[in-house]
C-alpha cells in the first residue's frame, strides 16, 4: 500500500512539471478566448445595428461591455478592431501575442469579416 502511494505521488509530481513546461497550451487557450471576445463584439454590432470597437493593447482588451486584463505572462501588440453596423470589419490587421518564447498571431481580414489564429 505504501509503495502504491509513493508511485502515485511521483506520477502527480511529474504531471505537474510536464504541464508547467508547456506554456503554449495556455497561450493557445488565451488566443481562442481573445478571438471569441472579438467575435462576440462583431455579433453585437450586427444584432444591434451599431458600430463596435475593440481596443487591444499590451496588457488588456477593452470592449464596449468589458475590460479584461491578460495573465501576467502574456503580452500582445496593439490593435484597434472596429466593426460597422453590418458586422463587417472596417480595417484588416493582426495582433501578435507572446508568452515566454512562444507567439501566436490573430489575423483580421476585410472581406471574410472573420479572425483566425496562426500558430508559430
Amino acid at each position: 500500500m505504501l509503495e502504491m502511494l509513493v508511485v502515485m505521488l511521483i506520477v502527480v509530481i511529474l504531471t505537474g512539471f510536464m504541464k508547467a513546461s508547456r506554456p503554449g497550451i495556455s497561450l493557445g487557450l488565451f488566443a481562442r478566448n481573445l478571438l471569441n471576445t472579438i467575435q462576440i463584439e462583431q455579433f453585437q454590432a450586427l444584432a444591434n445595428r451599431e458600430s463596435r470597437t475593440v481596443a487591444i493593447d499590451a496588457r488588456a482588451v477593452d470592449t464596449p461591455t468589458s475590460y479584461q486584463k491578460y495573465p501576467s505572462t502574456i503580452s500582445c501588440t496593439q490593435q484597434v478592431v472596429t466593426f460597422n453596423a453590418n458586422g463587417n470589419i472596417t480595417k484588416g490587421g493582426s495582433v501578435t501575442c507572446r508568452q515566454y518564447d512562444q507567439s501566436i498571431r490573430l489575423v483580421f481580414q476585410i472581406g471574410s469579416g472573420r479572425g483566425r489564429i496562426e500558430y508559430h
